[in-house]
């Protein structure tokens, strides 16, 4: 099983809320999420960069729904 950070659209109601998240594939297959978005936080500038240009890669991915994951 592997992971990468993608952005969901969760539906609330009329509103739509977009967050980047953990995601947990099996191949290509998105199988389970984390709960709450990434919080954008580090030990130090560096890793900070790393994280953000994975979290970049994100944006150009396609964009999931909450109903991929089932109830939550």
């Amino acid at each position: 099983m592997s992971w990468n950070y993608r952005v969901i659209a969760i539906n609330y109601g009329d509103e739509v809320e977009y967050g980047i998240y953990e995601v947990y594939c099996e191949g290509d297959t998105p199988v389970a999420r984390t709960e709450n978005p990434v919080p954008i936080v580090s030990n130090s500038i560096e890793e900070l960069a790393f994280s953000l240009e994975y979290m970049k890669q994100a944006l150009e991915r396609e964009v999931l729904t909450d109903e991929v994951f089932g109830e939550f």
